[in-house]
């Protein structure tokens, strides 16, 4: 689900940055444009984290529920995988932002006609 708002934000924030460009409508999409990156970035890192984790702990392990509930900071692959939870709930709190920042600009389109 990540993914798709990732790429619908990506879309959206190249559609704005055209308008900005091209018709001068609006502002430009500053905001909707840091979140984005920063929202592509960190899934990616969390993507990269969790291999590089996997790789470490094992996968046969990884599929054992009982060892990979109990995983212990000792255990190969930990820091990897903390890393890659913390920067899935970057990417996923950061979700919100960039529809608050999509909202605001919907809510202030004043423009239509120029389209």
């Amino acid at each position: 689900m990540i993914t798709l708002n990732l790429i619908y934000f990506s879309i959206q924030s190249y559609i704005s940055r055209q308008l900005y460009n091209h018709f001068s409508i609006e502002s430009p999409p500053t905001s909707m444009i840091i979140f984005t990156v920063f929202g592509i970035v960190s899934y990616v890192v969390c993507a990269f984290a969790t291999l590089v984790s996997a790789l470490q702990f094992g996968f046969d392990n990884v599929s054992d529920n009982e060892k990979r509930l109990r995983w212990n900071s000792n255990d190969d692959g930990y820091m990897a995988h903390v890393i890659g939870c913390i920067a899935e709930w970057i990417a996923i709190n950061g979700v919100p932002l960039m529809y608050l920042c999509l909202f605001r600009r919907m809510k202030n389109f004043e423009n239509k006609n120029k389209i």
